[in-house]
């Protein structure tokens, strides 16, 4: 794969990636990968209206899914519950501490964000 990064078949299918889902660093396409594997793998992910690139090839940093529907539902979750978005800026590690840490939260009935990715939990103070 990492030979074909210059090929004109390449750049056809991240610019179609790119349309829908944004920028995706090439260091995250393992380098087995095949143009006609990456083609497929962005041909459905289109079809199915959801990236699904980061499941495929093991992306874990949540800031890489927030155009995924499972993110959208998890921010839609936590803003019915706490009038706020999630704050991608201020998180980081995988998806799925994400949806463990809001699911905790709802259940809680506190925002434990704050307490988890240890950013001040009186953000409003800050503007």
């Amino acid at each position: 794969m990492w030979q074909a990064l210059d090929s004109k078949e390449y750049k056809e299918i991240m610019t179609k990636y790119e349309e829908h889902y944004g920028i995706l660093d090439k260091i995250f396409i393992p380098e087995n990968e095949t143009l006609n594997g990456l083609k497929y793998k962005v041909e459905e992910s289109i079809a199915a209206g959801d990236d699904l690139l980061p499941r495929y090839y093991g992306i874990t940093n949540v800031l890489l899914w927030v155009d995924t529907k499972e993110f959208k539902a998890l921010n839609s979750t936590f803003r019915e519950h706490f009038g706020d978005v999630i704050p991608t800026e201020q998180i980081g590690g995988t998806m799925e501490q994400l949806i463990e840490i809001v699911n905790k939260s709802v259940q809680e009935g506190e925002n434990l964000l704050p307490e988890y990715y240890g950013y001040g939990s009186n953000r409003d103070a800050y503007y």
